[in-house]
């Protein structure tokens, strides 16, 4: 397996390697998830990705430079968290699917994610609308009234 070095990309560059991950990694995750990796595999490269992806939006925060290729929407707020059993339920004001990515909480204490699974009333969906009272099983605390955002890539 190859590694990147993240940590080590130069501030000015940011942009180009936001689109360099867009357009040349994040397809061949996809192409190793349907031909070679397992579900622990899996999930674990997707948290790299989201890691590095956090790592990179810090660079091009600290660099000024504008992130046009993202955009986050505001779908609904925390109404509840269950924290034994790390389950969130938002009300929501907009749509969300699983494999959707959604950011919790503000600018500097965000949680992001993405949506693996979601019920209304005990049982599973895979679409949720405007109105609709969801639970997301969340890996991460997160606080009651905060916000919740969708994160959309430019062309969806």
């Amino acid at each position: 397996m190859w590694t990147i070095p993240f940590n080590q990309v130069p501030v000015a560059n940011v942009g180009s390697w936001c689109m360099f991950c867009a357009s040349v990694l994040i397809p061949c995750l996809r192409i190793l998830t349907l031909s070679q990796m397992d579900n622990y595999e899996l999930e674990r490269a997707i948290n790299s990705l989201e890691e590095q992806e956090a790592h990179i939006r810090k660079l091009g925060r600290q660099s000024g430079q504008p992130q046009q290729d993202r955009r986050a929407v505001q779908i609904g707020t925390v109404e509840q968290y269950f924290d034994k059993i790390k389950v969130v339920a938002i009300t929501l004001r907009g749509e969300l699917a699983i494999g959707d990515i959604i950011e919790i909480g503000g600018e500097d204490d965000a949680v992001r994610q993405r949506v693996d699974s979601m019920q209304i009333d005990r049982k599973d969906v895979s679409l949720a609308g405007s109105g609709d009272s969801v639970g997301i099983k969340l890996k991460y605390d997160v606080p009651e009234g905060a916000a919740v955002y969708r994160i959309v890539c430019a062309g969806n």
